[in-house]
C-alpha cells in the first residue's frame, strides 16, 4: 500500500475491523513512492460502530457517531463529505444550520445523514434475431435505450429513476427499497434508437452493496411497432409516454408564453446557495414564461432543500432535483470543485427524463412547417451566481444552427473578424476591435490566448466560458455526445494536471470534433475579462474570479449589479414569512 495514497486513508479503520472482530493477523507492506507534492487533500477518519458482545442490533442504540480528532494544525476552514457505499444515495437531512462546505476547525458539528435511495447498475446488450434464434457471437451494446424501474402497481416513474443506456451499454438506475419491474422507455414523438428488426436484449444487473460483484441475467425481445409476448414481459414492460409526468414549469402567464423553459443549475454551500436563489429570481423577474429549475442534488444543503418547495412557490417556479452516481469505470474527481464542474457538463446526455425537450408541436406551429428543424436549445445552464437582466426566452428560442450545444465566447476571443466585434458593431453603431470587448487591466492573464491553447485554437475557434450555455438534448443524445465528452475526459485525464477548468476546458479543447454554437456576446459579461464599456448591452453578470484580485462573492455581487441587494432583501423576506 502507498502510506500516502487515498486508499491509505481508508484502510486502517478496515483493517483494525477485521483483527478485532475475526482475531486475524493483519500484515501490511508499504510502499511509497516517488511524489513531488502530497497528493492527500483532506483528513479521513471513521466512526467505527462499537464491537457488539452479543447478537443482535443493540449496540447501535449507544453508538453516537463520534469522529475522532487528528493530532495536526488544522487550516481555519474545513468541509465535511460523508465517504459511503457506491450504492447509496445519502444526503444530510439536519446539519443544525453549520455550512457543511465551511465548518470553523475549532466547532463541533452535529450531521444527521438518511439513506434516500439505492443505485442499480449494470450493462445492456442487443442481439439480432434470425428464424426466432438469437444470433451467435458477441451483441452490440443497447446504446440510446431508455430503461427505468417502474413501481409493480403504478403507472409513474420519479423523475430520476429512468436511464438512458450509454455507448458503452453502462446505464444507472435508482430508486427507493422496494419491488419494482424494470420497464423500457418508449416515445411516441422521438425514439432515440429505433430497431431495424426483430432484436434481443440482454441486461445483466449487479446488486446493490453486493461486495462480489455479481449480477443478474435478465433477457427480453424486441420488435418494432409492436409489444412482444415472451415469458419476461412482466419485468420488461414497455412504459407509454402518456402516463409519464411531463414535467411542466409554474409562474408566468401564460397568456403570453405557453411553454416551459428547463434551466439546470449547481450549487453547493450556504453561500453559493444565497447567489443561486437570487438567480432564479432574477430569471423569474425578466420572464413571462413558465419555468423549471433543475438542480443537482448531491450538493444541495438539508436547510436548502426544505425551504426550496416553499420558496418555488412564492417566487412562481416549478423545481426537480437530479442526481447521477458517478460510474466506476469513470475516472474520478477528488476536489468538491473539480466533481461539482464535472457534474456541469459530464452527464448531461443522463441527467434529465425524456420528456425536458422542446415542444415540436409549438415549433411546428411557430414554423408553419410540417416537421420541426433541430437545432433548439431543450435545456439552459445558469451558473448559481449569476444576475440575469433579460428573458430568458430568447435564448430557449434561439437556433443554434445543428449544433448540440452553445456557449457564450470569452469577452474578445476568437478569429480577428469574429462574432464578438460584429456583435459589438450592431450594439454600438460603429466598428470595434476585439480589445474593445477585453479587460485591459487582466489582457495578461487571458490564458487563451498563449502557450497551448493559442496554438491549439489556431486563431479558428472561440475560447468559450461554461457560466452560461444551451443544450439541445435531443441532438445532442442522437450524436452521443456524451459518450464522446467522457472519453476525452477518460483520456486527458490520466494526466492530473489536465483540464485546470475542467467543465470549460473539456468542450473548448473537441470543438473541432464537437462543434460549438457561439451564442451572441452579450448574453455573459464578466468584470474580469470584459471592457466595462460594454456592461451596458450586458444580459447577464457572471461573478468570475478575478486572477489577481481576492474579493467575496457576495460582496462582488453588490458592487457590481445593484440589483442584487434588493433581491436579497425580498427573498429574505420570503424566508422569513416561510420560516414563521
Amino acid at each position: 500500500m502507498d502510506p500516502l495514497g487515498q486508499a491509505a486513508q481508508r484502510l486502517p479503520a478496515l483493517l483494525q475491523l477485521l483483527h478485532e472482530e475475526l482475531d486475524a493477523e493483519i500484515f501490511l507492506a508499504l510502499r511509497p513512492q516517488r511524489l513531488a507534492e502530497s497528493p492527500l487533500t483532506g483528513y479521513f477518519r471513521t466512526a467505527p460502530v462499537p464491537k457488539m458482545s452479543s447478537p443482535g442490533l443493540s449496540a447501535l442504540a449507544t453508538w453516537d457517531g463520534h469522529l475522532p480528532g487528528v493530532r495536526i494544525e488544522l487550516p481555519p476552514l474545513l468541509s465535511a463529505q460523508l465517504n459511503a457505499p457506491d450504492a447509496w444515495l445519502c444526503s444530510a437531512v439536519d446539519s443544525g444550520g453549520a455550512d457543511l462546505d465551511n465548518i470553523r476547525a475549532l466547532d463541533q458539528v452535529r450531521v444527521r445523514y438518511v439513506v434516500e435511495a439505492l443505485f442499480l447498475e449494470g450493462f445492456a446488450e442487443e442481439h439480432d434475431i434470425a428464424g426466432g434464434v438469437k444470433q451467435d457471437g458477441m451483441g452490440r451494446p443497447a446504446t440510446g435505450r431508455q430503461l427505468a424501474l417502474a413501481p409493480l402497481r403504478g403507472t409513474e416513474s420519479a423523475a430520476g429513476s429512468d436511464s438512458v443506456v450509454v455507448k458503452s451499454g453502462y446505464f444507472q438506475l435508482r430508486q427507493t427499497p422496494g419491488v419494482f419491474q424494470l420497464a423500457l422507455q418508449t416515445q411516441k414523438a422521438e425514439k432515440l434508437v429505433k430497431p431495424k428488426g426483430l432484436v434481443h436484449l440482454t441486461v445483466r444487473l449487479g446488486a446493490p452493496g453486493d461486495l462480489a460483484g455479481r449480477g443478474s441475467l435478465l433477457e427480453t425481445l424486441l420488435m418494432p411497432g409492436e409489444r412482444q409476448d415472451d415469458p419476461y414481459a412482466k419485468l420488461f414492460a414497455t412504459k407509454n409516454s402518456d402516463s409519464i409526468k411531463t414535467f411542466g414549469g409554474a409562474g408566468g402567464d401564460r397568456k403570453k408564453c405557453k411553454e416551459t423553459i428547463h434551466i439546470f443549475s449547481v450549487a453547493s454551500g450556504l453561500r453559493y446557495e444565497r447567489l443561486l436563489r437570487i438567480m432564479m429570481m432574477s430569471v423569474r423577474k425578466h420572464t413571462k414564461c413558465p419555468l423549471r429549475f433543475w438542480l443537482v442534488e448531491n450538493f444541495l444543503s438539508a436547510s436548502f432543500r426544505r425551504m426550496l418547495p416553499g420558496l418555488a412557490a412564492e417566487v412562481g417556479f416549478a423545481v426537480s432535483t437530479v442526481t447521477y452516481k458517478w460510474p466506476t469505470w469513470l475516472r474520478e474527481q477528488v476536489q468538491k470543485q473539480r466533481v461539482i464542474w464535472a457534474y456541469k457538463i459530464l452527464f448531461l446526455d443522463v441527467f434529465f427524463p425524456g420528456e425536458v425537450k422542446r415542444s415540436w408541436a409549438t415549433e411546428r406551429k411557430r414554423k408553419g412547417r410540417s416537421k420541426a428543424r433541430l437545432g433548439r436549445p431543450g435545456i439552459l445552464f445558469i451558473d448559481a451566481d449569476q444576475i440575469v437582466r433579460a428573458d430568458v426566452r430568447e435564448l430557449w428560442e434561439l437556433d443554434i444552427e445543428g449544433k448540440v450545444y452553445g456557449f457564450v465566447p470569452f469577452c474578445g476571443s476568437g478569429p480577428s473578424e469574429s462574432l464578438s466585434s460584429s456583435m459589438w458593431k450592431s450594439l454600438t453603431g460603429k466598428a470595434a476591435k476585439q480589445e474593445d470587448l477585453k479587460n485591459p487591466d487582466t489582457v495578461g492573464f487571458r490564458f487563451w490566448e498563449q502557450g497551448f491553447w493559442k496554438t491549439h485554437l489556431k486563431n479558428r475557434h472561440f475560447y468559450h466560458i461554461s457560466a452560461l450555455f444551451v443544450v439541445d438534448l435531443v441532438a445532442f443524445r442522437q450524436r452521443g455526445a456524451g459518450d464522446i465528452l467522457r472519453d476525452v475526459y477518460q483520456s486527458l485525464t490520466a494526466d492530473p494536471h489536465s483540464l485546470a477548468n475542467l467543465d470549460q476546458d473539456l468542450p473548448n479543447y473537441i470543438q473541432a470534433n464537437l462543434p460549438i454554437h457561439s451564442l451572441p456576446q452579450e448574453w455573459l459579461w464578466c468584470e474580469s475579462w470584459c471592457s466595462e464599456s460594454s456592461k451596458k448591452n450586458a444580459k447577464t453578470i457572471d461573478m468570475c474570479q478575478h486572477p489577481s484580485k481576492k474579493e467575496g462573492k457576495l460582496q462582488q455581487a453588490r458592487r457590481i449589479a445593484p440589483e442584487w441587494t434588493q433581491y436579497d432583501e425580498e427573498l429574505q423576506r420570503m424566508i422569513d414569512k416561510l420560516e414563521t
